[in-house]
Order: structure tokens, then sequence, then C-alpha cells
């Protein structure tokens, strides 16, 4: 198993509630350098649902988020009462995401719903890697948490505030017309 010292120690750490100046294409680019072939290969069939998973770390992971669609989609469809809310958590072990999705989705706002699911996921990615420093888990960890980054650096609040402001009076005319 390769070791990946030089990569692994010259990527900006990130954090949760942080930005970074490294965006998804470069880290790519300087995996594409760095990895072996074999590795590369991973990596890129890390987001490539199509694909059979090529490593024990995609496996998990995918496996990780379909469990975690599953709850949630349930959880929202329990909640539009489109289908009963027994056995959900029975179904899929996982009792630990229901209380996720359900704290996500009774949040005061849907920004901090999203941050909750999103944190939840980004813990379970560091797990994966736990116990790893300089292998390929780590990479992996990091590429996703780096999407992370860059999904969460596109919520802009006062923005999403305005377009909610926006739909929602053209949504009253809509109700007042008619």
């Amino acid at each position: 198993m390769a070791s990946y010292y030089y990569l692994i120690a010259s990527l900006p750490t990130l954090t949760f509630d942080g930005v970074s100046s490294l965006t998804v294409d470069k880290f790519m680019a300087l995996c594409q350098e760095q990895l072996s072939k074999s590795d590369y290969r991973i990596l890129e069939n890390l987001f490539n649902k199509e694909e059979a998973p090529l490593h024990p770390f995609v496996t998990n992971w995918r496996e990780y988020n379909h469990s975690f669609e599953k709850v949630l989609t349930n959880y929202r469809m329990h909640r539009l009462q489109r289908v009963s809310g027994e056995g959900q958590s029975k179904s899929f072990g996982e009792a630990d995401l229901v209380e996720v999705v359900k704290a996500a989705l009774n949040s005061e706002n849907p920004l901090q719903g999203e941050l909750v699911l999103l944190k939840h996921r980004w813990n379970f990615a560091s797990f994966l890697a736990a116990s790893k420093y300089f292998e390929l888990e780590v990479v992996l960890t990091y590429a996703i948490q780096l999407e992370m980054v860059q999904r969460r650096a596109l919520f802009k609040t006062q923005e999403g505030t305005k377009e909610f402001e926006s739909l929602f009076k053209r949504l009253q005319t809509t109700i007042k017309s008619i």
C-alpha cells in the first residue's frame, strides 16, 4: 500500500466552517500527479456511482450515502403523509441517521438543516479514515470534505433570504389573484 506523505502534508487544512483556496479541480490535478494510476482511478471512482466500487472505502461511503438518502427520503415522505412511519429505522438499522434527519428537518430554517446533514456526512467521512495518516483513505476523505467545503461556500444567506422573499411575494400575489 502506497503512502502519500508529501501530498497529504502539502494539502491545506480543511475545517467544516472554513473555506479553501484549493478547488476540487486543482486537487484532482495534484492527485493525478502524485497518486499511482490505480489509486487515482479509485479517487475518480469515489464519485462515479455508475461504476462498481474499486476500494472498501468507496464501498463504505456509498453504502452510508445510500442509507442516508433512504432515511432522508422516508422521513420526508412520512412528514408529507405519503407513507407510514412504522419500521423506518428498523429497515435500515440506522437509528443515528434517523435522529440526524429529524434534527435537520426540524431546524429553524432550511440552511441550518442542510448544515446539520453536511456536518454528519463530514464526520462519517472522517470516521472512514480514522487511524490512517498518509494513506489513500486520507486522500479520499479529503476529496469528500473539499467538495463539502465548496458546496458550503455556495450558501449565501442574504441572497437566499432575498430569493425566498421574492418567491413568497409571487406566491402571495398568485393566491390573491385566484
